[in-house]
């Protein structure tokens, strides 16, 4: 509870927070020994007296992850990628995200989903190609967002490769109270293979 505290914006009211919600949250995070979970912890309550958003889903997936599995979803998170600028299968705006997967590892990947915090295609995690649809006269490019930078990608064809894995809600309102180091050059890395 001092963690999260400590981690609320100034005028933060936690008189807001749901009865049922906070009684869930107690109840989780009573038990939780880790250090580096307690801080998760705390952050999320931040989150929630903050801005709302944090579900009981998440609460639960967090009472039953392992520090081993926490750290692994810290390190997916490194390679979080947005790819914006097209249209998903749906014909809605979309933002999909990458992951290397050969540097986090397939059964990783797959115990992190198991767990809630990603999902993986139905051929497992891995990288498959992906069509977009360009209006007539429409340049094909995508833009790729990581940490704040952006790099446009100019395509050569109307494929882009996409990891199969992506965020789930949970995972997503996760990411975002970690704070999880970049990798070194990823997006011109990911830029060299369109060219």
């Amino acid at each position: 509870i001092n963690i999260g505290i400590n981690n609320m914006i100034e005028g933060s009211d936690a008189s807001i927070l749901d009865d049922d919600w906070l009684n869930y949250f107690m109840d989780r995070a009573k038990n939780v020994d880790s250090e580096q979970l307690k801080v998760i912890w705390g952050k999320l309550l931040a989150e929630e007296v903050t801005y709302g958003g944090i579900t009981k889903k998440l609460l639960h997936i967090l009472s039953i992850i392992s520090s081993d599995d926490a750290q692994m979803f810290g390190e997916v998170c490194r390679y979080y990628v947005n790819f914006k600028g097209f249209k998903d299968s749906d014909g809605m705006d979309g933002a999909l995200q990458i992951f290397d997967v050969k540097k986090i590892g397939l059964t990783s990947m797959l115990r992190l989903a198991s767990l809630g915090l990603i999902e993986c295609g139905s051929g497992g995690a891995g990288t498959f190609c992906s069509s977009v649809e360009f209006n007539e006269g429409e340049e094909k490019a995508i833009v790729l967002e990581y940490f704040g930078e952006t790099i446009k990608i100019t395509l050569t064809s109307n494929q882009i490769k996409l990891g199969v894995a992506a965020l789930t809600d949970e995972g997503e309102a996760l990411r975002k109270i970690l704070q999880v180091s970049k990798v070194d050059n990823l997006l011109e890395d990911i830029a060299k293979q369109y060219k």
